[in-house]
């Protein structure tokens, strides 16, 4: 969180873009799932990924796409009832772009709730407010995908699906 924090006052609102590559977003995913794959086990959460879209290029900054996905990932973790299913879905189009959306069962959030989510220290309720927690997560995503040109965007399904979605655009030749 430091380092990150750090970063993005580096780059600031108005800075210049951080150094962009041409990166395989596939893998990034694929590895950010394995890392947080022992805590979703402890947790007893299935993750089920829908990635078969290998090659799916994004034109951006290693580092700061992979906090990003480190913390949507770990926010499904964390906050998914125990004994429940995550959902990691990618859809790659090379004239396009792509989507990565991220899906956990949420029965405590409300339509709402989806416009406070990125607002710095929100909780909706006390399992919220731990020690483990900043409250800056969905703050730090929202700040690092408008840097780099993505889009952020959150969805609850009447089932209460609550569904994160990261589009980025089809990288440049």
């Amino acid at each position: 969180l430091v380092e990150t924090l750090l970063e993005m006052a580096r780059h600031g609102e108005n800075a210049r873009k951080p150094p962009m590559d041409r990166l395989d977003f596939f893998s990034i995913v694929q590895d950010e799932c394995m890392r947080l794959s022992e805590k979703a086990l402890e947790r007893q959460l299935r993750v089920v990924q829908h990635c078969g879209t290998q090659g799916a290029m994004v034109q951006s900054n290693e580092y700061l796409l992979r906090t990003i996905v480190r913390n949507l990932l770990g926010n499904a973790v964390d906050y998914a009832p125990e004994h429940t299913e995550i959902t990691v879905e990618m859809n790659y189009d090379s004239a396009r772009g792509g989507t990565l959306s991220i899906s956990n069962y949420a029965r405590d959030l409300s339509p709402a709730d989806l416009e406070n989510m990125t607002e710095p220290f929100w909780r909706k309720d006390s399992a919220r407010t731990d020690r483990q927690h900043s409250g800056l997560g969905l703050t730090l995503a929202k700040s690092i995908a408008k840097l780099l040109d993505l889009r952020l965007s959150f969805s609850l399904s009447p089932g209460h699906l609550f569904t994160v979605t990261l589009q980025w655009p089809a990288p440049r030749e």
